[in-house]
């Protein structure tokens, strides 16, 4: 947690991890993800120098970003514009001729 201060003095823990950005303007906001944001009478450059301090006592490092592995050429034509589905919940079944969609009818024409 990072231990800011607000403008009124009032002390306020932030969650590191929930700090989309920080700017200067020329109070020190924090915007946090949400659309939230936060005033604090810390400097812009003390705020990130907090951030960087407890993302490394958490082991992370200063930008912990995972990375994602290059595309696997697999069974699958490289440059295949079909972007490949995932497979879970979310898939849905293609349409074929006994799953059409219903027809609507205005009976008022």
């Amino acid at each position: 947690m990072l231990k800011l201060t607000r403008l009124d003095h009032r002390t306020v823990a932030i969650n590191p991890d929930h700090i989309a950005w920080v700017e200067a303007t020329p109070d020190t906001t924090l915007c946090l993800i949400g659309d939230r944001k936060i005033i604090v009478r810390e400097s812009m450059d003390e705020v990130i120098e907090r951030f960087m301090t407890a993302r490394s006592r958490m082991g992370g490092g200063p930008l912990s970003i995972p990375t994602v592995p290059p595309p696997s050429s697999h069974g699958r034509n490289r440059h295949s514009l079909q972007p490949s589905r995932p497979s879970g919940a979310f898939n849905r079944p293609a349409l074929d001729a006994a799953m059409t969609p219903p027809t609507i009818i205005d009976e008022d024409h």
